[in-house]
């Protein structure tokens, strides 16, 4: 993924959270005045609020918890394992945490890459 994507999925999660949390605040408001005046519940409003809330958890994990979704970054060294099957490349770049590492893991027999190290405030992890 390229920084720019980054930082704007990043942006989207932190845009989207604000308003759940806001959302939320206004639903709780109505149903509070719904029920002094013997009123049914705003269903509207509350199924906006949980489309709100899903989304900002599917968001909020991605840029959190999910490594495949870290920015590709500047290589700083590659790494080839003894028997030559894998590689290990390392990455930094400048996130919106500050300075960041990663490390990827590449099958050379099918290329398929994981990545299986990330650190924040670290610029080139050893790697043996």
């Amino acid at each position: 993924m390229n920084d720019t994507l980054y930082q704007v999925l990043f942006f989207m999660f932190f845009i989207i959270s604000l308003t759940t949390i806001i959302t939320f605040i206004i639903l709780v408001i109505r149903i509070i005045i719904s029920r002094s005046r013997g009123r049914s519940l705003p269903q509207k409003h509350l199924f906006y609020s949980i489309i709100l809330l899903m989304l900002s958890l599917i968001l909020g994990y991605n840029q959190y918890f999910n490594l495949e979704y870290l920015p590709s970054g500047v290589l700083n060294a590659t790494i080839t394992s003894p028997n030559e099957k894998y590689v290990i490349k390392t990455y930094h770049f400048d996130g919106i945490y500050g300075d960041n590492a990663k490390a990827v893991l590449i099958n050379l027999s099918n290329g398929d890459e994981k990545t299986i190290y990330f650190n924040h405030s670290d610029y080139d992890p050893k790697v043996e």
